[in-house]
């Protein structure tokens, strides 16, 4: 199990705003041994996560392409 105050210091120290979308997120990422696709995130989190300018709400990241990544470990 992941602490929450572990998930806040990772999203600080990427220089990350904190941020309940943000800590769901890399919460599922912390407790998956695989990558997640876009989809399985979404339905996990149980929220949409991309605006239509296709830049992430919760990551601040735009995604063109349709790939899984898990850096934050």
């Amino acid at each position: 199990m992941v602490l929450n105050s572990d998930i806040k210091e990772i999203l600080k120290k990427n220089q990350l705003s904190v941020t309940s979308s943000r800590e769901r997120i890399l919460q599922l990422f912390l407790e998956q041994q695989g990558a997640l696709a876009h989809g399985d995130i979404e339905k996990r989190a149980g929220e949409k996560i991309r605006s239509s300018n296709g830049v992430s709400y919760a990551t601040g990241i735009c995604g063109k392409r349709n790939r899984s990544y898990n850096t934050y470990r």
